[in-house]
């Protein structure tokens, strides 16, 4: 198992939310600012915004990988 194992490395899926989250957050969040039915964004200031979206982006991203490793031991049984 500790040969399957490797801690340190980094995928690929991950690095990439990583990057790109930060730019989702700013593209929403100005895209938000123009639609007249999303003018509530501007009220929301920028320290409370983030880390919400933050924490939508984890969870989503932790859902997907469930369901990934479910669907993986599901078809090894």
């Amino acid at each position: 198992m500790k040969e399957n194992i490797n801690l340190g490395k980094l995928d690929d899926f991950s690095l990439i939310i990583r990057i790109t989250t930060p730019l989702a957050y700013m593209a929403t969040k100005r895209a938000g600012e123009n639609f007249p039915h999303l003018s509530f964004i501007k009220s929301i200031p920028h320290v409370i915004f983030m880390p919400s979206t933050m924490i939508v982006a984890l969870a989503l991203v932790s859902a997907m990988l469930t369901n990934k490793m479910l669907q993986g031991s599901v078809r090894t049984s």
